[in-house]
């Protein structure tokens, strides 16, 4: 078994939904809305919502992680494999919410494909609608020179997963280790990762066409810092 194959088996256990997200979705969310996840993994939020009455399209490059969102659907769901450069091809589909959680935009290739993919999701929103989006807060990270995170496991047991950061000037190398306990069995792998600060994140947002972007240093609505451990922003079309 392959490092992401072993993951997305227990992709669930090492990253569960979390309850401060779901709240802040509720709050962000009207009932009857039509939202797309980008990023959607196993559709953890997407099930959460779509339990809620909300019309859910979400996509992802992991077939196998799609494959199993799909297999626990509501009839108020339905996801798709599909790179999140390539949105505008949801030719029938607009919605009243775009939102991205997970570190997800910073897998873009460049800065330019960064700027290409919001100015997409930009498009694919109806008038006055919202775009949520989160990441690492990369100020801290190069503030501070952190180069690994905290070390995740199953509920389990079965498998441990290490993170480790290679800060570079522009970009940053991201590997992931997992261990299978019961073998002792390791598996790695290695992407980069784009360092999307604070500051180029809202221009990139208000040059696109975005408005009141309001930031946040989690999910419970706490006060953006430069040791904040996340970025998150909600913006209006």
């Amino acid at each position: 078994m392959d490092f992401y194959s072993l993951l997305g088996k227990y992709y669930d256990d090492v990253f569960p939904t979390g309850q401060a997200q779901k709240d802040f979705l509720s709050d962000a969310i009207m009932p009857g809305s039509k939202v797309l996840d980008v990023g959607c993994a196993t559709g953890g939020y997407g099930h959460y919502l779509g339990g809620k009455g909300i019309e859910v399209i979400g996509i992802d490059l992991d077939s196998d992680m799609v494959e199993k969102a799909n297999s626990r659907k509501s009839e108020n769901e339905q996801y798709h494999v599909l790179d999140m450069r390539k949105i505008l091809q949801l030719e029938d589909f607009d919605f009243d919410v775009v939102y991205s959680l997970g570190n997800t935009i910073v897998h873009a290739p460049s800065n330019y494909s960064l700027v290409k993919i919001i100015q997409s999701m930009y498009s694919k929103l109806r008038d006055n609608g919202t775009l949520i989006l989160q990441i690492v807060n990369y100020d801290r990270i190069y503030k501070d020179q952190v180069t690994s995170l905290k070390e995740l496991e199953s509920k389990g047991g079965e498998i441990k997963f290490r993170r480790s950061y290679e800060l570079e000037e522009h970009e940053v190398i991201f590997r992931g280790e997992i261990e299978e306990v019961s073998t002792g069995e390791k598996y790695t792998s290695e992407t980069s990762l784009l360092p999307v600060m604070k500051e180029t994140l809202e221009d990139i947002l208000v040059t696109s066409g975005f408005k009141y972007p309001r930031f946040f240093g989690d999910f419970k609505m706490s006060k953006y810092t430069v040791d904040s451990p996340a970025i998150i922003v909600v913006a209006t079309k």
